[in-house]
């Protein structure tokens, strides 16, 4: 397996950089949609094992479930919460969405749609599907973890992948 790689990320250049680091496998991912734009994301994941040499990047790895932070606001009026199966089972393998202008707004883009893909199917999309399209690599790859900017919204986000 090649070394992960990172991704992105996708959307506009405003709000303070985050990076969740390499994690072991999604549990759960949450979205907060309001407005027809993505306001945050949130996700639980199991800790990555890894060899004290890389501690530090793989979040201390002892397979245990972590809540990461809350990366945006709070302004949403909906949370969508996507639940994938047993972690080894059903995993992350791409992204798809739309960023763009916040409506009334042509100073701040901002993340208004996301879609997630596992090896089991489609989840989404979360938000409204307008503006400029991206995506990640779909193919022989496996999302291993996110990062992005954010504020009051997700500004942008991107995946650090490893291809098998």
């Amino acid at each position: 397996m090649d070394l992960p790689r990172e991704v992105g990320p996708w959307g506009g250049n405003k709000g303070k950089s985050w990076d969740d680091g390499l994690v072991g496998g999604f549990q759960q991912i949450d979205v907060h949609v309001g407005n027809g734009v993505v306001h945050a994301i949130q996700c639980r994941y199991r800790r990555r094992c890894s060899s004290k040499k890389k501690k530090k990047r793989y979040h201390g790895g002892d397979g245990n479930l972590v809540l990461s932070n809350r990366h945006g606001g709070g302004g949403a009026s909906t949370v969508y919460k996507i639940e994938l199966e047993n972690h080894s089972c059903e995993y992350l393998v791409g992204i798809t969405g739309f960023y763009g202008h916040i409506d009334g707004n042509c100073c701040l883009e901002v993340v208004r749609s996301v879609s997630f893909y596992t090896n089991k199917g489609k989840y989404g999309p979360f938000g409204s599907e307008i503006g400029t399209f991206f995506n990640s690599p779909v193919s022989n790859a496996k999302v291993v973890g996110f990062h992005g900017r954010s504020g009051e919204y997700l500004d942008a986000i991107g995946v650090h992948v490893e291809y098998s």
